[in-house]
């Protein structure tokens, strides 16, 4: 029996789908803007802000943080609300991800980042109780699920500086 080369076995099949953050990017027009954003749930959203008149900015913000390794990173956030508030819109939410959140806002406390989740009671593993929504509460993050709160468009965020 011939051995085979590494490179020509079959590449492995997912068991779940790719996380939003290996997604092709999904253009959006709003009016004559185009947007290329990541996934059908912030298309979805983009556009409900564009139809609901919100001013928002998309990825244009960015916010460097530390790791605990040496190296400086850099954050991006999805969405930025005119009044400053920062909304992360999240389908996935892996550990590495939650953790980044957690460092940016320890670093960050002044800025006012908030959660939409496709599914609030998602689990965060098949061995945890805690559900997306759950470790948000419990960290200090204001949420929402499937769309941007009506509400947080029209409230003071403390990311202004008045």
């Amino acid at each position: 029996m011939a051995a085979l080369k590494k490179e020509s076995l079959p590449a492995k099949k997912r068991k779940y789908p790719r996380p939003a953050k290996f997604a092709e990017r999904i253009e959006v027009v709003l009016g004559n803007t185009t947007l290329k954003v990541i996934g059908k749930m912030e298309a979805r959203i983009v556009e409900e802000l564009y139809n609901e008149g919100v001013v928002f900015e998309y990825e244009i913000k960015k916010i460097k943080y530390q790791k605990p390794t040496p190296k400086e990173s850099t954050y991006t956030p999805d969405i930025v609300l005119s009044n400053g508030i920062i909304v992360e819109v999240k389908g996935y939410f892996d550990a590495e991800d939650r953790s980044k959140h957690l460092l940016i806002k320890k670093l960050h406390p002044d800025l006012d980042i908030r959660f939409v989740f496709d599914k609030a009671d998602k689990k965060l593993s098949k061995a945890s109780v805690t559900t997306y929504g759950m470790w948000a509460t419990k960290n200090g993050f204001k949420w929402a699920e499937k769309s941007v709160s009506k509400e947080w468009p029209h409230e003071r965020s403390k990311n202004k500086k008045d």
